[in-house]
């Protein structure tokens, strides 16, 4: 059986449906679940098969480099509202990882929408090969 599975910044590995992806998604502004690249919150998900996964699509805010001395220092709190300039989407293929910038929840729950129901990762003729393997 193929179940699409979603892990957070809380770690937690579980089996899910469209909405809880969607879900996910949507709170990715929510200082709750961080406020820097750093410890940021993000969404990645893939399809399982007897306990196996080459492919996944993940998701993060890109937040602006703090400015100022101190706030290079000691930076962001949970309290400072957190101007989030755009998202990251990276799509792993299990050769390399791609990735492009959205900017809008909306056009991130579009590509993973895709991805749920097709179970075929976006072309990504287009997006940025990260270097990583």
């Amino acid at each position: 059986m193929v179940q699409c599975k979603i892990r957070t910044e809380c770690g937690r590995e579980e089996a899910v449906i469209w909405e809880e992806v969607k879900e996910s998604i949507f709170s990715l502004d929510n200082p709750e679940r961080g406020t820097s690249n750093r410890e940021g919150a993000f969404v990645t998900i893939w399809f399982e098969q007897n306990g196996t996964d080459n492919e996944f699509m993940q998701c993060m805010p890109f937040y602006p480099k703090p400015t100022g001395f101190f706030k290079r220092l000691f930076g962001l709190s949970k309290e400072t509202n957190v101007g989030i300039s755009s998202y990251i989407v990276e799509v792993g293929t299990g050769e390399k990882i791609y990735a492009t910038q959205v900017n809008s929840k909306e056009q991130i729950a579009q590509i993973f929408h895709e991805y749920y129901l097709s179970r075929k990762l976006p072309d990504t003729t287009n997006w940025e090969d990260t270097g990583i393997i």
